[in-house]
């Protein structure tokens, strides 16, 4: 059941532009791949090493948002098996999907825990880069 807090945020059909101000503190477009880099070699490299993609890992991103994290995590390690993308919101998918595509990535409309369910076993690295910030 959708509540009206929900629909207010995550069903308006807001542009690329529109959403990366509001999700971005207004950095610009051209400047999010960068960031997300910076963002992803933060996680990696500094913070959590031991949790380097590897060859042939599956990673998945709850709350992917429209994918810049997915894409740096693709270009740095362009040997995984996969990378899936999972967020509650239609427009984020359908922003993620027209801004950026690949073929090791898959963007998936997040139906709650039934869908994680369904990749416990096949998902070697989760990452959660936005998502607790929506949390207040």
């Amino acid at each position: 059941m959708e509540t009206e807090g929900y629909k207010e945020i995550w069903k308006k059909n807001e542009s690329l532009e529109s959403v990366s101000k509001r999700i971005h503190d207004g950095v610009p477009i051209e400047k999010l791949f960068e960031r997300a880099l910076g963002y992803q070699n933060t996680m990696f490299e500094r913070f959590f090493p031991y949790a380097k993609p590897s060859d042939n890992d599956t990673v998945m991103e709850l709350g992917s948002g429209v994918g810049w994290i997915m894409q740096a995590v693709v270009e740095k390690y362009p040997n995984i098996l996969e990378i899936i993308g999972l967020d509650i919101s239609e427009n984020m998918i359908k922003r993620a999907k027209e801004r950026w595509n690949h073929p090791k990535a898959k963007i998936v409309l997040y139906d709650g825990l039934k869908i994680i369910k369904a990749y416990i076993g096949i998902i070697t690295i989760h990452l959660m880069n936005y998502t607790f910030y929506f949390l207040r």
